[in-house]
């Protein structure tokens, strides 16, 4: 679930604690992403306790599962709507707050072995709908955050084609307006200087402007495809074949797997444009396709090396 809303979140006004965890931000609100973090697993971590031990054998086999199961998506489902909370400030603040006691309800029924009735039926409807709720308040607290963030909704329509590509990129493209983002930022005057000068600048080196340049409508000049070819080998020699095999170690390996993974677009936007960057990608693949990885990350490197062996094959 975590994956999917990240994947739907495209560009979001405040870009989530997922954003800030992987920025180049070091402030408050930084750390307060990171305590909502901390305080949500700990708060899980503790209710999940609380349910286990209700369990016991004459627990019905259907409790047990729901209980594991509950646990597992309940959590995701906080932490999704923290995420919305943290960038469109919307009613997605109700799942974390409802939830715990929900589940705390349901624990107190397991420990005293309460017989199922409409109680308990009450209850997994409410934790069920609150499970999945993260997925239209993605939708509708976008919708709604221009009206209930009314100043920076102005500041973002006095942005015009004299602005910079910095100047749009602090008002990152958000559901369901992104199209117009896009088409806002593809009249900017100076976009394809700023595009080589942001990429080389080292806060900002990362997947959002490189993940996006194929839809900047940009010409492919030497310029840019030097500069994100540098910004390509130092992805690359983060890749860690052991790390990736074992499943576990430094984060920044899997950040630089998954930046690759999400600028698959952009390197068949610009090796289609003749930009070469034929010895990068040969590294990327010598390091890859020896892989039996586990299965949280097969899909990206599959995803990787079919694009790869695509283009060679093409170009």
């Amino acid at each position: 679930m975590i994956f999917v809303l990240f994947g739907l979140n495209c560009c979001d006004p405040d870009g989530g604690i997922w954003h800030l965890a992987h920025s180049s931000r070091h402030d408050f609100a930084d750390l307060f992403a990171g305590f909502l973090l901390l305080n949500t697993l700990v708060l899980w971590l503790v209710l999940g306790f609380q349910l286990f031990m209700g369990l016991n054998a004459e627990t019905p086999r259907w409790a047990a599962i729901l209980a594991v199961v509950a646990t597992l998506l309940t959590f995701a489902a906080a932490f999704a709507a923290i995420d919305l909370r943290e960038r469109y400030h919307g009613w997605a603040i109700v799942v974390p707050v409802l939830l715990p006691p929900l589940i705390g309800l349901y624990a107190i029924w397991a420990r005293f072995r309460r017989p199922p009735g409409k109680f308990t039926s009450v209850i997994w409807a409410a934790i069920l709908v609150l499970t999945i709720a993260p997925f239209p308040l993605t939708y509708l607290d976008a919708l709604t955050y221009p009206d209930r963030e009314p100043v920076r909704t102005a500041e973002f329509r006095l942005l015009t084609p004299e602005s910079t590509l910095r100047d749009y990129f602090d008002f990152r493209p958000y559901e369901p307006r992104r199209d117009d983002w896009f088409e806002a930022v593809r009249r900017v005057k100076s976009r394809e200087t700023d595009a080589v000068m942001l990429l080389k600048e080292g806060p900002l080196k990362n997947r959002e402007l490189a993940s996006k340049l194929w839809r900047l409508d940009l010409e492919v000049t030497p310029s840019l495809c030097e500069a994100f070819h540098e910004r390509l080998r130092e992805v690359t020699a983060k890749i860690d074949p052991i790390t990736l095999t074992r499943g576990s170690g430094d984060s920044s390996v899997y950040s630089a797997l998954t930046d690759v993974w999400f600028e698959l677009r952009t390197i068949k936007w610009l090796v289609g444009g003749h930009c070469d960057l034929s010895d990068t990608l040969t590294d990327i693949e010598t390091k890859l396709r020896p892989l039996s990885p586990p299965v949280t990350i097969a899909y990206q490197i599959t995803d990787i090396l079919n694009t790869l062996a695509t283009l060679r094959q093409t170009h």
